[in-house]
């Protein structure tokens, strides 16, 4: 404060926008500073070897947004170390996500409603996608999304939003399960949903996600076959290695 007296949170970038932004984007964003702590300690799930250490302490949050990645520091933390395919690809999602230029919302879902930001993302994209304002009769008269009907939808659900994805998570996942799970709707639908790509390429990349998540934790493989759109064929080549940005 005694350094930089005419600096306040009232000017913004220090009253020279055009100097002073955010050239990386916005990041991964948890709707709550407990969202983000939570889709971080996933994260650090996957990478819990000791051989991670570096990486881990890179990825990292202030309050609810993960800080970029300094890609010099990360080859710094990565040199010398032995790494599978499959731990070399997580990386390079994690990274290429927390660095992009689109907004990925994380939501642990708690409580009776889900936040005011996921509902309005669910009920733009049900309106977007089936018409007819059937999105506004979902929620109640206050514009509240009961989280029953997203529970009900599976453990985890990722919307396609105007500048990237928002993702539900199921609040009664713990530990590899949740991890799992929320790298699935983060990554593996958030990815092709950002880039609004099509149901197959998004469900069959998900399926792909989880994979590459499952093969680091030493997890059984999935087909896919208790996934939305394995009947419509949406599911192909589900064990190669998924996008990665």
């Amino acid at each position: 404060a005694e350094k930089y007296y005419s600096t306040s949170p009232y000017a913004y970038c220090v009253n020279n926008p055009m100097r002073y932004i955010d050239l990386a984007g916005r990041k991964i964003r948890g709707i709550t500073e407990e969202d983000a702590k939570k889709f971080r300690d996933d994260i650090y799930i996957v990478l819990a070897d000791d051989k991670f250490a570096n990486v881990r302490s890179l990825i990292d949050i202030t309050e609810n947004m993960f800080r970029n990645i300094d890609i010099g520091k990360l080859n710094s933390a990565m040199e010398g170390l032995k790494l599978t395919d499959d731990e070399s690809a997580y990386i390079t999602m994690i990274t290429s996500t927390i660095n992009s230029k689109e907004i990925y919302e994380v939501e642990y879902i708690s409580g009776e409603y889900t936040s005011s930001e996921g509902a309005t993302a669910f009920v733009n994209h049900m309106n977007k996608e089936h018409g007819n304002s059937i999105g506004n009769k979902i929620v109640t008269p206050d514009g509240n999304l009961s989280s029953a009907f997203i529970r009900n939808a599976g453990e985890g659900l990722n919307i396609p939003t105007p500048d990237g994805s928002h993702s539900f998570i199921g609040s009664s996942l713990q530990g590899m399960e949740r991890a799992v799970t929320s790298g699935h709707e983060v990554f593996g639908h958030g990815i092709p949903a950002a880039k609004k790509l099509t149901p197959v390429e998004n469900n069959a990349n998900a399926i792909r996600t989880e994979n590459l998540i499952r093969r680091i934790l030493g997890l059984t493989q999935t087909d896919g076959h208790n996934h939305g759109g394995y009947k419509k064929r949406h599911i192909t080549y589900p064990y190669i290695l998924p996008i990665l940005k």
